[in-house]
């Protein structure tokens, strides 16, 4: 049962990084192209971006293995590391990402971090990637023993959701911490993910 445990959690970290990677690379690409006869100089700085997202994709997928930690969250506090991963979406999508933050920030363990940062990512890349939006909220409340964080976008939506690996993670690493998920659809209005999670007391100011 470790062993599977410890399995299932590498997947979810693979399959993550790489979704998130990859979907930026692939509309930098795009972005690059559309831009080649126009401004070539542009174009260039854009690939730039796109050989640094490849390399850090590289760096996570490697650590990831090797940890299966974040290096965004090593080098930056959970809210910078999410605030890097926005700006980097907003350069390389035609979507407008909004963040905003209510309450004092909490100082979580390692694993909250992670998984609300992931839980970001995969909401974010599936938006832009199979909704198709143009604009999405990133909402994240601290309370002193708990958080609350909601993702909406104004994509396609679908009436039925169906589950898949990325959805399916989500909920199972918000339910390892003792939190709650709820997704949220309809055709056309987009689509929301809403997680509660408790937050396990230790350092919780600085």
């Amino acid at each position: 049962m470790a062993k599977i445990k410890e399995r299932n959690r590498l997947a979810r970290e693979i399959h993550d990084i790489l979704g998130h990677s990859l979907t930026n690379i692939a509309m930098g690409v795009d972005a690059s192209i559309d831009l080649m006869d126009i401004d070539i100089g542009f174009a260039r700085r854009q690939m730039l971006k796109i050989r640094d997202v490849a390399r850090k994709g590289l760096v996570d997928v490697r650590r990831s293995v090797r940890e299966l930690k974040i290096d965004t969250i090593e080098q930056y506090a959970l809210v910078p590391a999410i605030e890097k991963l926005i700006e980097e979406l907003n350069a390389f999508s035609n979507a407008e990402i909004v963040l905003s933050i209510e309450g004092q920030v909490l100082k979580m363990q390692d694993d909250e971090e992670q998984t609300i940062y992931r839980v970001i990512q995969e909401s974010l890349t599936n938006a832009i990637r199979h909704g198709h939006a143009s604009h999405v909220d990133v909402s994240l409340q601290f309370q002193y023993y708990g958080l609350r964080l909601a993702v909406r976008d104004n994509g396609v939506g679908c009436d039925l959701i169906t589950k898949g690996f990325g959805l399916a993670h989500i909920e199972e690493r918000i339910e390892m911490l003792g939190g709650k998920v709820a997704f949220q659809s309809e055709t056309d209005h987009g689509f929301q993910t809403e997680v509660n999670m408790p937050i396990r007391w230790g350092n919780a100011y600085d």
